[in-house]
């Protein structure tokens, strides 16, 4: 009964957020007012803004949207998040060369009595810097900011259907024992989610902070360790998750757009 009502709730998160982007977009549309120079110059602008789908790009004289692909994603992007899954696969219990099991008799033994909720706020950090970071004059995101929260919120939904799916089906114990909700880890998925979001909304800038948000995220995977709270099997595999989940919604919608303009 509870699984029904948590998944009632993502749903109809899910498509009130949608008609909320949505209108952010059409309610920017409509507020923005183009600088008055030329008929000319105002029906170009316009036929501009009409045919592109809504992101924004800043000039000098005036502020339109604009959602180009100058970097497109390609296939070649799913090998890393799907690498470490299955990398992941091969750790678990005692298996391969470093087993969770070593792993975490190791973690166990360096830092013995280990314990912070930082973990629990840290998780979080990638995300909001991914979104936050629009707003920033002079940063181009690939998506408006109604359409960049609206594939934040797919991303989401996505991610954590996918880590509660396979929590309640592998019912993997956790090393501390507290519950059967060890694999994959969530905080994991949240935080590589969180990096691999601003890495495609950024896709060629800023790029020590993607550096600094991934190095966070892997922070947070330690943690989940050290305080003895997932396996490493459990972070890898989560970490993955989160990028793949990511990188499977901006492709899609990046060959869902080609699709749309053969058709027109």
């Amino acid at each position: 009964m509870r699984k029904k009502i948590l998944l009632i709730f993502c749903l109809s998160f899910y498509v009130t957020v949608a008609s909320f982007a949505q209108s952010a977009d059409s309610s920017y549309q409509e507020g923005t007012s183009l600088v008055d120079t030329t008929s000319v110059i105002e029906n170009v602008l316009v036929e501009e803004v009409i045919a592109v789908d809504t992101a924004i790009v800043y000039t000098s004289e005036t502020s339109c949207y604009w959602d180009a692909e100058p970097h497109p994603l390609k296939l070649s992007g799913f090998i890393p998040p799907a690498s470490m899954m299955l990398y992941a696969l091969t750790i678990k219990g005692n298996s391969g060369l470093y087993s969770s099991q070593n792993i975490r008799t190791d973690m166990r033994s360096t830092f013995p009595n280990f314990y912070t909720p930082a973990d629990n706020y840290l998780q979080y950090v990638p995300l909001v810097s991914a979104y936050v970071t629009g707003f920033i004059p002079g940063t181009k995101p690939r998506h408006s900011n109604g359409r960049r929260l609206w594939m934040f919120v797919q991303a989401q939904v996505l991610t954590t259907v996918a880590v509660q799916a396979l929590k309640h089906y592998s019912n993997e114990l956790r090393p501390n024992g507290d519950d059967y909700l060890s694999f994959p880890s969530g905080h994991a998925a949240e935080a590589f989610m969180g990096a691999a979001l601003f890495d495609a909304e950024y896709p060629n800038q800023m790029k020590g902070l993607k550096i600094g948000l991934y190095t966070l995220a892997g922070l947070t995977g330690m943690l989940r360790m050290m305080n003895d709270e997932h396996w490493a099997n459990d972070v890898l595999f989560g970490a993955g998750m989160g990028i793949l989940s990511v990188r499977l919604l901006y492709w899609s919608e990046q060959h869902w757009k080609k699709k749309k303009t053969v058709q027109r």
